[in-house]
């Protein structure tokens, strides 16, 4: 142990010991070049202690002056309450003080960070008067969450102060102050109550005045924008400086939600994959221990998760875990919108239940509330297509299979990818008569394919216990969002010819067309890699904003055939008030992808926001016929 190092604990068991070699690993890659060493903790539970071996040698390669520990604990507090999936296990870091009785001071890290930095700045923090120290929990402390906490949950109205609550995830820790207060005499009563977020809440009650907030530079959400720090600075929470410090040169990284194992596409996961495919060790365990398990999140769309109801119980209470499209969105025991997505699956549903979800996961998702019924914006007005416009035309150009006899009649066979197959279920497949190469895909998903590149290594019957899950009612992308268009498709399976350019990269040009005529489009860049999308005017200028992904540095040629391509899009979408259409291009022949009537759900937040209504403005929807003013206000006729 060097005296000079920075000491840092993580706890982790067998799920997330693959997980730790990369975190640990950017760790002492970012603290090397700053002449930074660390004194790591691995307190390990479940088997996780047999990474030790592979561990050190990741520490002795990259950073021979830094050291690390293994600890394997047992949990005192495996009786904990539990919510949302995460389990007793994370009332580990209570114990660290007793863990490590040796140790002064700490840093604890979640494993799912990447350390783009050295730590001195956070490590030479003085803590002489404090329990522990963090970055405020954003979306907690922001006004108008903290209230409608205030009002589900007591406690935060009586034993929190908005203003001073710290997300849990990265925080120095005065562990002699704790001894010394025997905090834990605390803590031990405490953690098997229903505290929403468990041992963060238990911490910021317990250290309530005695804790150090943090600049954000210190636990940076890769979801985090511009836009959506801006209440931080108008609420007076953080200074304009820090958030852009923030913004601009973060020193950890935190995957809250979603993890770039899971998904490398989740916004900030390419920085993580790209980090793995630096170090040849690293990559290794990526293709063994994430890649290799089956792992088809690559190239998934933004929203792909359905959704589900969890019931827990704990002490005879009962409480529901709910994920709604993927997004993380708070929702509390008896509330309205509990209710209403417990009937998600509800033919009768009304539209105004449904619009009343549709709000909440809007206002999650894209950072404002959304005006549906008088709509600015172009996600406002994708929301308004959603609940207004009920076109059965909708439907059949929606539907992977139907759509191609649309595309025939309008622009011609030759535009459409070979078709290989047609059937209702995957067991009617014969998959001896398929070619080598080729792509399977049901008809009302999104994103729901599967590409063989050489049928020799295609697990058939994962392939089928994939596509049978995709046809199960429940997995119609309707409800991901209530996308109309999907709700009365008939679900099939199709396969088409797998198509490539020579390079193996396949450019994905997405046109988005406003009443029958091209406004602007963006490119799908490297999509087998690191996807990133270029948006483009129609002289092929880019445009000076992103969504979601990031803008590549490409230079990307306007295609030779672009005004076929334009005229191609003009045609297909001729007789809808707004679609995306989607193309392919191999060399100079054009073929025909699918038509995408509300653009990533509208659910997806333009950097900066102001393109959110600039590009709003070229699409023009109807008014009432009974005189109803503004664009898009609500139509005679709707669907339910």
């Amino acid at each position: 142990m060097n005296n000079e190092n920075i000491k840092i604990t993580f706890c982790f068991d067998n799920n997330l010991m693959y997980q730790a070699c990369i975190t640990i690993a950017s760790l002492v890659n970012a603290g090397k070049k700053e002449h930074c060493h660390y004194d790591i903790y691995c307190i390990c539970s479940n088997g996780a202690e047999k990474i030790k071996d592979k561990l050190q040698g990741i520490l002795s390669r990259i950073d021979s002056s830094s050291n690390i520990y293994f600890i394997k604990a047992q949990n005192e507090y495996a009786n904990g309450y539990e919510i949302r999936n995460i389990t007793a296990g994370t009332y580990l870091r209570l114990q660290l003080h007793n863990l490590l009785p040796n140790i002064d001071k700490i840093i604890y890290a979640d494993i799912d960070v990447l350390f783009q930095k050295e730590l001195k700045g956070l490590w030479n923090i003085d803590m002489s008067n404090e329990y522990i120290a963090g970055v405020l929990a954003c979306g907690i402390n922001q006004k108008t969450e903290w209230e409608f906490l205030e009002k589900e949950h007591e406690y935060f109205k009586n034993r929190l102060q908005r203003g001073k609550y710290i997300q849990a995830g990265i925080v120095v820790m005065n562990l002699k102050k704790i001894r010394e207060d025997k905090l834990d005499e605390k803590w031990r009563n405490m953690v098997t109550e229903p505290y929403y977020y468990v041992d963060q809440d238990i911490l910021n009650i317990t250290c309530l005045n005695h804790i150090k907030t943090l600049p954000v530079k210190y636990n940076m959400s890769p979801s985090y924008t511009k836009q959506k720090c801006e209440y931080l600075i108008t609420e007076g929470l953080y200074s304009k400086q820090v958030i852009e410090e923030g913004l601009k040169s973060p020193v950890i990284i935190h995957y809250a939600g979603e993890k770039p194992w899971d998904n490398p596409n989740i916004m900030g996961g390419k920085v993580w994959l790209n980090f793995v495919n630096s170090d040849k060790e690293l990559k290794e365990i990526y293709d063994n221990y994430f890649k290799s398990k089956g792992n088809n999140k690559l190239h998934a769309p933004l929203i792909q998760k359905i959704f589900s109801i969890k019931n827990q119980t704990h002490k005879f209470k009962k409480y529901k875990v709910i994920t709604i499209a993927g997004l993380k969105i708070k929702i509390h025991k008896k509330s309205k919108l509990e209710k209403l997505l417990a009937r998600k699956y509800d033919p009768n549903l009304s539209l105004d239940d449904k619009k009343y979800i549709i709000e909440h996961q809007f206002e999650q998702a894209v950072g404002y509330k959304p005006n549906i019924d008088n709509p600015k914006s172009f996600n406002e007005k994708m929301q308004w297509l959603k609940l207004y416009n009920d076109d059965p035309l909708l439907t059949k150009c929606a539907d992977k299979y139907l759509v191609r006899e649309y595309v025939k009649e309008k622009i011609g066979e030759e535009y459409l990818i070979p078709l290989l197959g047609v059937w209702d279920s995957p067991d009617e497949i014969d998959f001896d008569k398929l070619p080598n190469q080729f792509v399977l895909k049901v008809n009302w998903g999104s994103g729901q394919n599967i590409i063989v590149k050489d049928k020799s290594k295609l697990d058939i019957k994962e392939a089928k216990a994939k596509l049978k899950e995709w046809l199960k009612p429940h997995s119609n992308h309707y409800y991901f969002g209530f996308e109309w268009c999907y709700k009365n498709i008939q679900p099939k399976i199709i396969a088409e010819k797998y198509i490539e350019q020579i390079d193996g990269n396949l450019l994905d040009y997405k046109i988005f067309c406003n009443n029958g005529n091209p406004s602007f489009l963006f490119v799908g860049i490297d999509r087998h890699k690191d996807l990133k999308f270029n948006f483009y005017d129609l002289d092929f200028n880019l445009l000076p904003f992103k969504q979601h992904y990031d803008v590549s540095n490409k230079k990307i040629p306007k295609p030779e055939c672009f005004q076929e391509m334009l005229n191609v899009a003009k045609k297909l979408s001729k007789d809808f008030l707004h679609a995306r259409i989607d193309l392919f291009l191999i060399g100079n022949k054009i073929y025909f992808g699918e038509i995408t009537f509300y653009h990533f759900n509208g659910l997806e937040a333009f950097e900066p926001v102001e393109w959110d209504y600039k590009l709003g403005k070229m699409l023009t929807l109807p008014t009432s016929q009974n005189g109803g003013g503004g664009q898009g206000s609500v139509p005679d006729r709707i669907q339910n």
